[in-house]
């Protein structure tokens, strides 16, 4: 995230910060604080939209122990106003 605060964008630099946090929490599955680190950083990556507000997208993947496949995958979409 701080590493090369000169020569990357401070917009991509919390892409990426958010991308590893989503490899770390999807690697750890189980791990509450992975997964909290991993919220946190959608929050702070969220993209900035006119008048203020931001754009947070969510992925929710729900599956059943012993199966092959998910039993639901859904995104979310949400502009707020006023952080």
């Amino acid at each position: 995230m701080f590493e090369t605060p000169d020569r990357i964008p401070q917009p991509r630099r919390a892409l990426n910060y958010r991308d590893a946090m989503r490899a770390l929490a999807s690697r750890y599955r189980d791990d509450l604080e992975a997964s909290t680190f991993y919220a946190l950083s959608l929050a702070f990556a969220a993209d900035p939209m006119d008048k203020g507000g931001v754009r947070l997208t969510n992925q929710v993947t729900i599956e059943i122990e012993g199966k092959d496949r998910p039993a639901c995958v859904a995104e979310t979409m949400s502009i707020v106003y006023g952080v």
